[in-house]
């Protein structure tokens, strides 16, 4: 039987096994899906990964608004050789989430990366 997050299958229909956008770190492709890439891992095998978040700010006041962002990741390969870039852009009208954009932005730095050189998708899937 599978488990259901608040124990039953009445009530909150959502399975542990399927992730929701933004509960989870970045799944770069679909070959990926069975692994989950973060940021953390990929320092630890000698990936550069540099991480960009802009804010918008409220008119005329020097205070973050709540609403609207960037965020950019930049994966460097261990042999400086390949660089790629991911971005993610939060709507003015969302909330803004550095986990979310990470997530995002983390996706599409690594499916750019594989694009890029084909002989990386072996060293990220022994992640």
């Amino acid at each position: 039987m599978a488990k259901w997050r608040n124990g039953s299958r009445n009530g909150l229909k959502i399975r542990w096994r399927f992730l929701r956008a933004g509960s989870s770190p970045a799944l770069a492709t679909n070959k990926f899906k069975h692994m989950k890439l973060t940021i953390k891992k990929l320092r630890q095998t000698g990936f550069k990964v540099r991480v960009i978040h802009a804010r918008l700010f409220e008119k005329n006041l020097n205070i973050p608004s709540g609403k609207g962002g960037t965020t950019t990741i930049e994966i460097t390969t261990p042999d400086k050789q390949f660089n790629a870039e991911g971005f993610s852009k939060c709507s003015k009208e969302d909330s803004y989430n550095r986990k979310l954009g990470n997530s995002i932005a983390l996706g599409r730095a690594v499916q750019n990366l594989i694009e890029i050189n084909p002989s990386v998708e072996s060293l990220l899937k022994t992640l």
